[in-house]
């Protein structure tokens, strides 16, 4: 097995630059979860901290309105697919590694085994079948002496 074979995991950089997602995706996940996308440019500065200050009955009336939720397509990268991809790489090697060096040894020590056993099944039967040769001789030897013991035998009587 060459190493021509075997696919070379990506880095994080790559899956960034390969999963760039489309403003039309962006639009799909955004609407999914109901709200809208809008440029990071398009965004307000926030306020200064003294506008922020309301009162309770500003902040009741702020809460009874539907909210938008605002996605900016930079941010979304950053946010979720960068420190996402960087999991999945960890994940990715830690688990590579068990497999190279596991599953990878073993199935070469079976070989190494299967062959061994071959090897050694070849010689055992070339060996019994040197036995079977010589006790086949021993029997015709055995016979022919046999017989002519039988003939003297018969010639004396």
């Amino acid at each position: 097995m060459g190493s021509e074979d075997v696919p070379q995991p990506k880095t994080s950089e790559e899956l960034v630059k390969e999963l760039t997602l489309s403003e039309e995706i962006l639009e799909q996940i955004v609407a999914q979860v109901g709200g809208t996308a809008v440029d990071a440019t398009d965004i307000p500065v926030p306020p200064p901290p003294e506008e922020e200050v309301r009162s309770k009955v500003e902040k009741k009336t702020l809460e009874e309105e539907p909210k938008e939720l605002e996605v900016a397509f930079p941010d979304f990268v950053q946010d979720s697919v960068v420190p996402l991809l960087k999991y999945l790489d960890k994940k990715r090697e830690k688990y590579i590694v068990r497999k190279e060096s596991g599953s990878y040894k073993v199935t070469v020590e079976l070989c190494e085994r299967l062959e061994a056993s071959k090897g050694a099944y070849a010689a055992e039967v070339q060996r019994v079948e040197e036995m079977v040769v010589a006790a086949a001789k021993r029997d015709q030897l055995h016979a022919k002496e046999l017989a002519k013991v039988e003939e003297r035998r018969v010639e004396e009587e």
